[in-house]
């Protein structure tokens, strides 16, 4: 229900806790999802971004206090800087979805979603709406937008927020492309020149989530205490780890991971779409191959040599590209690859699902405790793996 409410709106509606989704949806919101309370991650924003095309909008509905405006702002800032358009809706002061839903009813609601301004307008807005803020109120408050103005990827909508936010600062355009920057360095945050519209630097490694809720992409029935944990994250037998060259104990990929990452190096054109299989990788360090190699100007050899011991590196560097000229025949045989392995990654992930999933079953029965949602999500990967089955 959630997916196709999100293709006939063309929209995503972010809410914060399970109550919120559960309130949406009862009045018919089935674009509602959650992040469960946990920080909005680039993870999120991947899933998302299959979900909602590029013209779609993410409209970010969080609790209306101070705490919801911080977490709105740095999603704001995640879904920037993954090529996502955030939009925030304004509740009353001290509601949040489910009370707002409970009290005022379905149709304001909808109109709060409707009315939705873009982040960088909405917060500036609020940022500036009180009268009579003193020199150093609007030299903070400009400096606390510098992350969110650095994460929009068009130059020109940058430039033209830089202009809006000079005016209301009351100073020039350079004065205030100066504080930026110098707030940017003094944050840590990336770099980004004011003065004309640059590339997006390229992407840095970026640690594994941290208790990543699965389920953005299939909303779990009302009942489900807690969405299933992510397949990354799901543990492995002890015999398949493996020592990382640097001494540290880190997991390595299985030999059937490393086979499919040569099926897709034989067609060097298909890298921008690895970060695609990068939440399906069964192992972090595969993850980690798959969104690194996906930036084309990174070197094939150096990100194999930064992840995986030198027998597995030689290896893979061998590969050679398919002797295929470009045109109609070669564009069909590498997006049939892509697809063969992708087919492969998602099912191998649903099966490690699927066994921790009956582990945790079968200790539950031992015990004597409740297993109808165990069974639910069993149900539900079984189906997953055999629609991934028919469609191969």
């Amino acid at each position: 229900a959630a997916q196709d409410a999100l293709r006939r709106h063309r929209r995503a509606v972010v809410v914060e806790g399970y109550t919120d989704v559960l309130a949406c949806h009862q009045n018919g919101i089935h674009e509602a999802m959650a992040a469960l309370g946990t920080s909005f991650t680039p993870e999120h924003a991947k899933r998302l971004k299959r979900l909602v095309t590029s013209q779609g909008r993410v409209v970010l509905v969080l609790d209306a206090d101070q705490a919801g405006m911080r977490a709105s702002r740095a999603a704001s800032i995640v879904l920037l800087e993954n090529d996502l358009k955030p939009y925030v809706a304004s509740l009353p002061a001290g509601e949040d979805p489910d009370s707002c839903l409970r009290k005022m009813g379905r149709k304001p609601f909808v109109e709060a979603i409707e009315n939705a301004k873009p982040a960088p307008e909405y917060f500036m807005e609020s940022i500036f709406s009180r009268v009579g803020m003193s020199i150093e109120e609007r030299s903070s408050a400009a400096g606390g937008l510098a992350p969110l103005l650095a994460a929009i990827p068009s130059g020109l909508e940058r430039d033209l927020y830089v202009a809006r936010l000079a005016e209301k600062v009351g100073v020039s355009e350079d004065q205030l492309r100066r504080h930026l920057k110098a707030e940017l360095q003094k944050k840590g945050g990336k770099k980004k020149k004011y003065t004309e519209s640059v590339p997006r630097p390229s992407r840095a490694e970026k640690p594994p989530p941290e208790g990543l809720p699965a389920g953005w992409e299939d909303i779990p029935p009302p009942g489900m205490d807690a969405y299933p944990e992510p397949p990354r994250l799901s543990p492995v037998a002890d015999e398949q780890r493996h020592p990382q060259p640097s001494g540290t104990n880190r997991e390595l990929p299985q030999k059937r991971e490393l086979e499919t990452l040569r099926e897709l190096l034989l067609y060097p054109e298909l890298r921008p779409r690895f970060e695609e299989l990068a939440e399906y990788a069964h192992t972090e360090v595969m993850g980690k191959l798959f969104d690194e190699l996906s930036s084309p100007e990174n070197s094939i050899e150096e990100v194999l040599k930064k992840h995986l011991p030198a027998g597995q590196v030689s290896a893979l560097v061998k590969v050679e590209p398919a002797e295929l000229d470009d045109g109609p025949e070669r564009e069909v045989l590498a997006n049939r690859t892509f697809n063969d392995v992708c087919r492969k990654i998602k099912k191998q992930c649903l099966q490690v699902e699927r066994d921790d999933v009956l582990r945790e079953l079968k200790s539950r029965e031992d015990k004597g405790l409740s297993t109808a949602e165990f069974v639910k999500r069993l149900q539900r990967l079984s189906r997953l793996i055999r629609d991934l089955e028919a469609g191969s």
